[in-house]
C-alpha cells in the first residue's frame, strides 16, 4: 500500500539552501578529529562546526550552516540543533543539543577512523508523546562548480552536473516517504569529492539531495525519518541510527566514492560463494542435475520440507545428489508472510478495500475466522509439512501479522487455489499470503519458530540433516523482499514495537493523520541479521529474492542476490541491473527469467537465437547470471537452450572470479564517448582483465570504439593480446608512450567481452 503523503524540506533547511546568508561564530576554543588524507573536521565549544577539509582541501564555508536540525512533521516547522561540543578523546568528539522550541535533545557523536567520521546519533522527545520528524544533517562546501552521483546516469563517473540555484538526488519513495536508493550521497568539486553515508546493514529511511546556491555554495544533506514513541520498549521516545562522512578522489565521480564505500563498509559485501557457482534455478530432477549445471545453473531451490518430513533418507540423497552435480540445494522460505487457505469468495466477501497486491481485512473479522481453523484438531498445518497442527499456525498468525492501517491486517498475492495444501480438502480452497512481522523477538510461537523451528520449513530440513548424517552444505531461500509481500509497508500494532531493535518512522493514515510506525523494511533486518548468522554457522548459504528500491535493505544478509522474476519478452533497463551490481559489489546477482525456458515464447531455434541470446548477452554488461525454471524436466526445450546459457555462463563466471572493479581505469574516446558503457573486471591480465562494452541506446549506432588505458595502471605492459570473447575475435591494438589503445566496431544491441591476456 502506498499513501500519498509527499515529505518535503521545509522551514529552516530549505530557507538555508534557497538564501546566501552566512553564519558566524565568535571566537572560541577548537576541537579537531580526523586527517588531511581523509575528512579532518573542526568544532568550536559552542556548537559549531568551523573547519572542513576533505583530501588536504579546504572546502569550509561561513555562507551556509554545516550541522543538525529537526523538522516536526505534524506541525511542518524545522528548528536549527543548538548545543556544544566536548571532546572524548583525540579520536572522538561529542556534541550535546537541543531543538528547544520543539522539546528534542540530540547527541552525536563523531569518531575518526583513519580520516573516515562516523557518527552515532540519539533523539529524545522530552515531551513524551507521539512524534514524527526529519533529523537533518547538512554540511555546506565551498566550489567552483558541482557534480552529484548517480547510479542512473550513464556516464562515465556516473554523475550530474549541478548548477546553481538547483538540485539533485536519487530519490525512489517507499510508501510516501523519501528513500535515496542508494546508501549515499556524494557530491564532486574539481578538487576533490565528499560523501555522507550509512551502512546496508543498519539502515534508515535516510533521503541525501545536494543543492547548489546561487553564490555556488554546495550543501550536501542527510535526512532521516524517525517516529518517537513510548511503545518502542527498548528505546522508550527515541531513536538511535549512524552515518559517515568520507572523502574520495573526483576524477572518477560516484565510481570512487563507491569503492571507497566498499572500503569502508566491507562487511556487507562478504559471501561464502567464492567459486561462483552459477545461476539461480528451481525445480531441477535428479536426472537433470548435470545438464543444468552445463547450462550454468548453481544452484536448485526447491520446497523440500515435504520431502524431510514423509522421506528422510531421500532427502539426503537428493541433497548429496546435487552436491555432487556442482549444485546446492535452496530450501524454499518466505518469512514476511504465512500462506493460508480460504474458502471460496471469504476474501471477496470481507475486503475492506485493496491497495496494489494488498487487501485489507478487518481485525476483528479475521479473529473470528481464524478461530474456527484453531478449534479444528484433526488436521496438521495446510501450508508447512511436519507436526504443526493449525491451531499452531493461528497462534502465529494472531502474535505476527502487521497492521498495516490502524486495526486492519493485510494479505496478498490472492490466488484462485491452494495447491500446496498437506490436506485434500483445502486443496480447493483461495490462497493468500498474510502479512507478517518476522522479528524473531515477538511472543513465541513467531515468523522465526515456523521458519527454523524444529517442526517445520528450513529448521526441520536441518534437524532431518543432522540425524540422517547429512554433510553437505546447501542454502536458504528468502523469495519476495518486495513491496508485494509488505516489504513498503509500515506496522501499526505496538504490541510489536516493544520488541523492536530499529527505529520507527512516519506516515499518514488513512484519515490523513501524521503517525508513528514500525517500517517493515526495517523490522525484516533482525529476521535478516539471525537467518543470515545462523546459515552461516552450518556453512549454509542464504539466496534472496528482491527488487528496487528494496534492495539495500537486505543485500547485506544475502550470499546470492535474485535479482527480480522476469516473466516479459522486454527486458529491464541496464540502469536497473547496474543499480544492483553496484549495491552487491562482488556478491553473484542472478536472475529467475522464465522466457529462457519458453514461459511466453515458441520452444524453436529461432526463439534461441532472436530471444535468448540477446537477453544472456544483455546481462553480460554487469556480469549477471541468467537463472530458469520450469522446463527442466523437459528434454527437448534443455536441448535448445544449452548451447546459448552453457556459452554465457562461462563467460559471466569467468569475470565474476576474475572480480568486478568499479573504476575502470579506462576511457572510451572519441565523439560517441556519452554512447558507450564500459566495466572492468580483474586487475592484471595474468590474474584475469576484462572490460564489458556495450551502446548505452539499443537504437543509437556507434560503431567504431576507442577505449584506452595507461600500460602502468593496469599491469599490461607492451606484450598482450585483446580477443573480443562473445565471438572470437581478434581485437586491434595500439601502445603509443605508454597508452594502449584497443580498437573495434561496437553493434548495437550487442555487449562485447574483451579480454587482455599476457604474450
Amino acid at each position: 500500500m502506498r499513501s500519498c503523503i509527499i515529505v518535503v524540506l521545509m522551514g529552516f533547511i530549505l530557507i538555508c539552501l534557497m538564501s546566501d546568508c552566512c553564519f558566524c561564530t565568535a571566537e572560541t576554543d577548537e576541537l579537531t578529529i580526523g586527517n588531511n588524507n581523509g575528512v579532518k573536521l573542526t568544532f568550536s565549544d559552542d556548537g559549531h562546526i568551523i573547519g572542513i577539509t576533505v583530501r588536504e582541501t579546504n572546502l569550509f564555508t561561513a555562507k551556509q550552516r554545516t550541522g543538525f536540525s529537526i523538522r516536526d512533521v505534524m506541525e511542518n516547522r524545522s528548528v536549527p540543533v543548538e548545543g556544544h561540543f566536548t571532546k572524548i578523546n583525540d579520536k572522538k568528539v561529542l556534541f550535546n543539543g537541543t531543538a528547544a522550541d520543539l522539546g528534542i535533545k540530540l547527541d552525536a557523536v563523531f569518531s575518526d577512523s583513519n580520516g573516515v567520521i562516523f557518527i552515532d546519533v540519539t533523539v529524545i522527545d522530552k515531551l513524551h508523546k507521539d512524534r514524527a520528524i526529519d533529523a537533518v544533517f547538512t554540511m555546506a562546501f565551498k566550489g567552483e562548480s558541482w557534480q552529484f552521483g548517480n547510479i542512473w546516469c550513464s556516464n562515465s563517473t556516473l554523475t550530474e552536473n549541478v548548477t546553481p540555484g538547483r538540485g539533485a538526488n536519487q530519490i525512489d519513495p517507499i510508501n510516501g516517504i523519501d528513500v535515496s536508493q542508494m546508501p549515499l550521497g556524494a557530491c564532486v568539486c574539481p578538487q576533490t569529492g565528499i560523501a555522507l553515508a550509512h551502512s546496508m546493514k543498519s539502515p534508515c529511511f535516510n533521503a541525501y539531495r545536494f543543492f547548489v546556491t546561487k553564490n555556488n555554495t554546495g550543501v550536501l544533506s542527510l535526512t532521516t525519518a524517525l517516529g518517537l514513541a513510548a511503545e518502542t520498549a527498548k528505546f522508550p521516545h527515541q531513536a538511535q541510527y549512524s552515518f559517515a562522512i568520507f572523502g574520495f578522489e573526483s576524477d572518477a565521480g560516484m565510481r570512487a566514492a563507491m569503492t571507497e564505500y566498499y572500503r569502508i563498509f566491507h562487511d556487507c559485501f562478504e559471501h561464502n560463494l567464492g567459486d561462483y557457482p552459477g545461476g539461480w534455478a528451481l525445480h531441477i530432477p535428479q536426472n537433470n542435475l548435470k545438464l543444468a549445471k552445463r547450462a550454468g545453473m548453481g544452484t536448485n531451490q526447491k520446497e523440500i520440507d515435504n520431502l524431510a518430513a514423509h522421506d528422510p533418507t531421500a532427502l539426503v540423497k537428493d541433497i548429496a545428489d546435487n552436491t555432487a552435480a556442482g549444485l546446492r540445494v535452496l530450501v524454499y522460505s518466505e518469512p514476511w508472510g504465512i500462506w493460508h487457505p480460504f474458502p471460496k469468495g471469504w476474501i471477496d466477501t470481507h475486503r475492506i478495500d485493496k491497495l496494489g497486491f494488498i487487501s485489507s481485512i478487518d481485525v476483528t473479522t479475521f479473529h473470528n475466522f481464524l478461530q474456527n481453523d484453531a478449534n479444528d484438531k484433526t488436521h496438521t498445518a495446510d501450508r508447512f509439512p511436519g507436526n504443526l497442527t493449525r491451531a499452531d499456525i493461528v497462534k502465529i498468525i494472531e502474535n505476527t501479522t502487521i497492521e498495516h492501517q490502524p486495526d486492519v491486517w493485510g494479505i496478498t498475492y490472492h490466488t484462485k487455489d491452494f495447491p500446496w495444501a498437506t490436506n485434500q480438502e483445502r486443496k480447493t480452497f483461495e490462497g493468500a499470503a498474510i502479512l507478517a512481522n518476522s522479528d524473531p523477538d515477538l511472543p513465541s510461537p513467531n515468523r522465526w519458530d515456523l521458519t527454523w523451528g524444529q517442526q517445520s520449513q528450513v529448521g526441520l530440513v536441518a534437524s532431518v540433516i543432522e540425524e540422517h548424517g547429512g554433510t553437505e552444505p546447501i542454502g536458504v531461500y528468502l523469495d519476495s523482499e518486495v513491496f508485494g509481500m509488505g516489504w513498503g509497508n509500515f506496522n501499526y500494532r505496538r504490541d510489536h514495537w516493544i520488541h523492536a531493535d530499529v527505529p520507527l518512522a512516519y506516515t499518514r493514515d488513512q484519515k490523513g493523520q501524521i503517525r508513528p510506525v514500525l517500517p517493515m523494511a526495517l523490522s525484516n533486518l533482525e529476521f535478516l541479521r539471525k537467518n543470515h548468522d545462523e546459515a552461516h554457522r552450518r556453512n549454509w548459504c542464504v539466496a534472496g529474492n528482491t527488487w528496487h528500491p528494496m534492495v539495500q535493505f537486505s543485500i547485506a544478509y544475502i550470499d546470492l542476490i535474485g535479482a527480480g522474476e522476469q516473466w516479459e519478452n522486454t527486458f529491464q533497463s541496464q540502469s536497473d541491473f547496474r543499480t544492483f551490481r553496484f549495491l552487491a559489489y562482488r556478491k553473484p546477482v542472478s536472475t529467475m527469467d522464465y522466457v529462457l525456458h519458453f514461459s511466453t515464447v515458441p520452444p524453436t531455434e529461432e526463439t534461441v537465437q532472436t530471444v535468448h541470446e540477446p537477453r544472456c548477452n544483455y546481462l553480460l554488461l554487469y556480469g549477471i547470471f541468467p537463472g530458469t525454471a520450469n522446463a527442466w524436466n523437459q528434454p527437448k526445450k534443455i536441448a535448445l537452450i544449452l548451447p546459448i546459457m552453457e556459452k554465457y555462463a562461462g563467460l559471466i563466471r569467468t569475470i565474476n572470479l576474475a572480480g568486478w572493479e568499479p573504476l575502470t581505469t579506462a576511457q572510451v574516446e572519441g565523439e560517441m564517448v556519452d554512447q558507450v558503457l564500459v566495466e572492468r573486471w580483474g586487475n592484471k591480465p595474468e590474474n584475469g582483465l576484462y572490460f564489458t562494452v556495450r551502446a548505452k541506446d539499443d537504437k543509437v549506432p556507434v560503431g567504431q570504439v576507442c577505449l584506452t588505458f595507461d600500460t602502468n595502471s593496469l599491469g599490461v605492459g607492451d606484450r598482450f593480446t585483446a580477443t573480443e570473447l562473445v565471438d572470437s575475435k581478434t581485437v586491434t591494438t595500439t601502445i603509443k608512450e605508454g597508452k594502449v589503445t584497443l580498437i573495434f566496431d561496437l553493434p548495437v544491441k550487442r555487449t562485447l567481452l574483451i579480454a587482455i591476456r599476457p604474450k
